[in-house]
């Protein structure tokens, strides 16, 4: 978990590409619309000044990216330990430091350009891969945002990706650089391991009460109940206040008018495709079926089977060759076609099967198209819905009340903690937006009117804090069977690394693997246990004994050294011996492995543009001004 989230935090793709082509989109302007109001500078470069209000968006939405890929709410303090605040940092430095670095070079981007940069963003795309201005309006709407705003926001990742583009297209690392990298991932070892696990010792005798005592007293912050608060929310999205039974038959009608290509499938043909090297071998295998030659025939005569002749079933748009596409769909069934002047040389088309196109009737997509037609409907006045339960809230209506008056329900979760788990440990159901929710309703006090939770592009999410029920300490009365089972496991643990650590330190001091294994390890049957031996292993491979942490454990050892690492099943421990080193070849590495190393020496390349930059511009960090943006 540790690892992922460094991972996740560190990695030079997410600072450079990820920080400074994507996070500027949320950054730039839609922070001052969405919050309100002016705030000190927390950056500055020159010219290009990054808010405290700004800075704040940008943290917000880089915790959340990272508790969507872990799937959990990461706290604060998580937050710091993994070093997000200074990978934000460095981000909106990065991007201020492009921003006036393109200014500089009077970089620009044509109106045609960006108006087709906006109308490529998947993000303003309908459910038929189309843009829709309604769609564009509405995610704008919700990030609070003007037009003009996303518009600068777009011509400032323009300038950035050239900047970026062309210092990093094109680049490649010398052969020996390859041949290097090759040997290193093509090298192989061969262990000779033993896997030290419970059954290699005694059984743990239980504790006597002095001796639980005072383990769970050095220990008795993992006995700990966390904070749990009860909450009330009230979600808003559009399928809440959809109403597809209202629409009437004509507005579904013409609804179905205008989505009516989706629900139609395009003729396709089933077409074979007999290509020749020349006019003159068209003429006469066209002659020979024109003779009477089945197609089978002349295929198999040509050396080839129906498969190899076989396009397949196809739309009139998915055949690449426009010729051929139109001489397919003017052709009978069955009937070999003339020869036709394909891309690539002479052809004889042949359709095997027709599928006319076929439309779904209203009545039998109705339903669709009334939760889609109703849903376009509630995200129109989704807003209206919003406004309607803020001023009831706002002239002193309850949550529950003000929810009612605006037709949504209020549902109740009576015990959960920072973590979204009740009581029992279990995962609690049906809290909408879960991580976004929780980080704010456990920052916010009992009582509170707060404001609600945006969740993208859907809605928003209102909460209370109606009750908080704070953390304790479990005493030893309460949890004892925990306590027992917990020591009992750390005290076979203790012992597992006893004596894995004593196989090898003494196959270090050179006395023989096998004969060390068969002194202190005996089977259950009494008989002298005995090592096992790994087939030959790259450092990326894994074996049922041996996890990909132990095997590259391995890859650190010298020829006969030994070492212990975590085995497969916990809390069991393998002890390996680099019995054979197998060395690695030079050749060139595959074509999309040289492509992903080009990519990091070019993300390299981008890190150290940006720090030259750095080093010859003015940035001024204002660590008040982040401070007092984190403080919420």
């Amino acid at each position: 978990m540790l690892e992922t989230m460094r991972q996740a935090t560190q990695s030079i793709a997410a600072k450079i590409f990820l920080g400074l082509l994507v996070v500027s989109f949320v950054v730039w302007g839609a922070s001052g619309a969405l919050l309100g109001g002016t705030s000190a500078e927390a950056i500055r470069v020159g010219d290009t000044r990054v808010s405290a209000l700004d800075y704040r968006l940008a943290y917000q939405t880089r915790v959340s990216a990272i508790e969507q890929q872990l799937n959990q709410r990461l706290t604060l303090e998580q937050a710091k330990i993994f070093g997000i605040q200074q990978t934000v940092t460095d981000q909106l430095v990065s991007g201020a430091v492009l921003d006036e670095s393109a200014k500089g070079m009077g970089l620009g981007i044509s109106d045609e350009r960006l108006v087709k940069a906006i109308a490529e963003d998947p993000s303003f795309k309908d459910g038929f891969g189309n843009f829709s201005s309604e769609r564009l309006k509405a995610v704008l709407r919700q990030v609070g945002m003007s037009d003009d705003s996303y518009v600068r926001n777009q011509q400032s990742v323009a300038l950035r990706n050239q900047l970026v583009s062309g210092l990093s297209q094109g680049i490649a690392a010398p052969d020996a650089f390859y041949a290097a990298f090759s040997q290193y991932q093509t090298e192989k070892r061969v262990f000779d391991y033993v896997v030290v696990d419970r059954a290699s010792v005694p059984a743990i005798a239980a504790p006597g009460d002095t001796e639980l005592t005072k383990w769970f007293e050095e220990n008795k912050t993992k006995f700990i109940a966390p904070e749990y608060r009860k909450l009330q929310l009230v979600r808003l999205i559009a399928d809440d206040i959809a109403k597809p039974g209202d629409l009437s038959a004509q507005e579904v009608a013409a609804e179905y008018e205008t989505l009516k290509a989706g629900y139609t499938q395009p003729e396709q043909r089933r077409i074979q495709q007999i290509a020749f090297p020349d006019a003159a071998a068209a003429k006469a295998g066209a002659d020979k079926l024109a003779g009477g030659m089945t197609v089978d025939a002349l295929l198999a005569e040509l050396g080839r089977t129906s498969a190899d002749a076989d396009l397949g079933l196809l739309r009139r748009d998915q055949i690449p060759d426009k010729i051929v596409a139109d001489a397919a769909f003017a052709q009978e069934l069955n009937k070999p076609g003339p020869i036709v002047e394909g891309l690539f040389g002479p052809v004889i088309v042949n359709v095997t099967e027709i599928k006319p196109q076929s439309e779904k009737p209203l009545a039998e997509v109705e339903a669709d198209v009334r939760k889609s037609l109703a849903t376009k409907k509630a995200n129109e006045v989704l807003f209206d819905t919003h406004d309607k339960l803020e001023d009831e809230r706002a002239a002193g209506d309850p949550l529950a009340d003000a929810a009612a008056k605006a037709g949504l329900k209020a549902m109740v979760i009576e015990m959960v903690d920072a973590n979204g788990n009740g009581p029992d440990g279990k995962p609690v159901e049906g809290i909408p937006a879960m991580a976004a929710v929780l980080a704010e309703a456990f920052k916010t006090d009992e009582g509170v009117e707060a404001d609600p939770v945006n969740i993208g592009s859907e809605g928003f999410v209102w909460f209370e804090v109606t009750a908080i029920t704070p953390e304790r300490q479990k005493p030893l009365e309460e949890v004892r069977e925990a306590a027992i089972a917990a020591w009992t496991e750390d005290q076979t643990l203790k012992s597992i690394e006893n004596l894995a650590n004593a196989i090898r330190d003494r196959t270090g001091k050179g006395e023989d693997f096998a004969a060390v294994v068969a002194a202190v390890l005996p089977q259950t049957d009494g008989t002298p246990a005995k090592p096992l031996t790994s087939a030959e292993l790259l450092r990326s491979d894994s074996a049922a004994d041996l996890p990909l942490e132990t095997v590259r454990a391995g890859f650190e050892l010298p020829q006969g050294g030994a070492a212990v690492s975590p085995a497969t099943t916990a809390p069991g421990r393998v002890v390996l011996k680099v019995s054979r080193i197998v060395a690695g070849s030079e050749e060139t590495p595959p074509a999309n492995l040289v492509e992903q190393l080009n990519n990091q020496i070019s993300e390299d390349l981008v890190a150290n543009l940006v720090g030259d930059l750095k080093s010859k511009q003015e940035v001024i960090i204002n660590p008040a001004a982040i401070d007092a943006a984190l403080a919420f």
